[in-house]
């Protein structure tokens, strides 16, 4: 916004260093996040940088994971046409000469960035950045489904999990049922509850895969509630493998991240600042 571009230009006054700093100018979406409404206030706030002392125009910037029409076919048409607002404002910036050199155009959430690599794909003169995280680790639940290296893949090879989530059983209370301890602390639940993918019994070292009957059925603050059929084996002190749905808010819960090798060696650690 100008009132933004204001602020900054304040704040580097201030700070009474030379620097400037290059900025993107961001496209949003009616009743989204951040970002102007329409491709008229891009320009708007593209003149406001232009004409500051301490900013740089270097490109136009979106962000279309936000788009949910309800239907698949609605959400795609409503993505395509809000990229092809970008290319637009991308292009009104432009005729007004506002850009310096490298002009940059970037968008892309991990689930729409084939649609972003294909209504950019006119623009080969500037740097089309497209921005996706969740494809490094991937999941079990919602980008399995949706990414178009998964899910919405007909090729052959495709994403593989690689985070997963390894609970205790405490408790087998009744039949049919186990009690892990792993819960909403431990395991990302805003785009739905894990999964149950793999199970080590007691005094094992062997991971096996376990079938789709085993269902997380809820998950409580230290604790998740699994449904398994009457006749497994399952006993405390087993350790179950949690698949997740949304990487983002299960790697905020950790401080530390094993990595393993395939077969589950700790090979090395990840640390985390959130």
């Amino acid at each position: 916004s100008v009132a933004g571009v204001r602020l900054m230009e304040a704040a580097l006054t201030a700070s009474q260093e030379t620097i400037s700093l290059q900025v993107l100018v961001e496209l949003g979406v009616p009743g989204g996040r951040t970002g102007c409404r329409t491709v008229q206030e891009v320009v708007h706030v593209a003149r406001s940088v232009a004409g500051s002392t301490r900013l740089r125009l270097a490109g136009i910037e979106g962000y279309e994971g936000v788009i949910d029409e309800g239907s698949w076919e609605a959400t795609l048409a409503k993505v395509d046409a809000f990229l092809d607002r970008m290319v637009e404002a991308l292009a009104r910036v432009e005729g007004e000469g506002l850009f310096g050199n490298g002009v940059v155009l970037s968008a892309g959430g991990s689930v729409f960035f084939d649609r972003v690599a294909q209504r950019f794909s006119a623009r080969r003169d500037v740097v089309r950045l497209v921005r996706p995280g969740c494809y490094l680790p991937h999941d079990h639940g919602k980008y399995r489904r949706l990414s178009p290296l998964d899910g919405r893949s007909s090729a052959g090879l495709r994403l593989q999990p690689a985070l997963e989530v390894w609970a205790s059983v405490v408790s087998c209370p009744e039949p049919g049922l186990a009690i892990l301890n792993a819960g909403r602390r431990d395991v990302s639940f805003d785009a739905g509850l894990p999964v149950v993918v793999k199970r080590i019994g007691a005094g094992s070292t062997i991971a096996e895969e376990l079938p789709e009957e085993w269902d997380v059925v809820r998950l409580m603050d230290q604790h998740a509630v699994v449904r398994v059929p009457e006749a497994a084996v399952v006993a405390p002190g087993d350790l179950i493998g949690l698949g997740i749905s949304h990487p983002c808010t299960t790697f905020d819960k950790w401080s530390l991240i094993p990595v393993v090798d395939d077969d589950y060696r700790v090979i090395d650690c990840v640390i985390t600042l959130f």
